[in-house]
């Protein structure tokens, strides 16, 4: 049998900036998955999500370019800067939400902005039930 002091486990408890991408990652798609939730959102509904920043936003804005595609695997849904939201009219604004990411002074601010697609058979027959009245 050997003693406790024969063997030992060591853990290194340094972040990297790959472990911090990785977390800051996670937290933007644990935030869309629980404003989707909230705000009654199927997974198979046709959405778009966006994204803007309350104020210069290093750290975020990196992941959410450089996981854009891990992110929209995640979310099931295009994952864009606001600037290049959807057209408004096939788009409509679901649910906005300002978020806090991140520890102690290091947090950052990231507004998600969620379009569903509008039923464009169903906005044109209540515009022709309009135009016959």
């Amino acid at each position: 049998s050997l003693a406790n002091s024969d063997c030992g486990i060591m853990i290194n408890t340094e972040t990297n900036e790959k472990i911090m991408n990785s977390y800051y990652c996670r937290e933007i798609t644990n935030r869309i998955q629980k404003l989707r939730k909230e705000s009654g959102i199927q997974i198979q509904d046709d959405i778009v999500v966006c994204y803007e920043f309350k104020a210069q936003s290093n750290k975020l804005e990196k992941v959410a370019v450089e996981m854009k595609e891990n992110i929209e695997k995640v979310i099931k849904a295009k994952f864009l800067e606001n600037k290049s939201k959807p057209s408004e009219e096939e788009y409509a604004l679901h649910k906005e939400e300002m978020f806090e990411i991140g520890e102690g002074n290091e947090k950052e601010g990231i507004n998600i902005i969620i379009y569903t697609f509008l039923n464009l058979s169903k906005r044109n027959y209540i515009q022709i039930n309009f135009i016959g009245i």
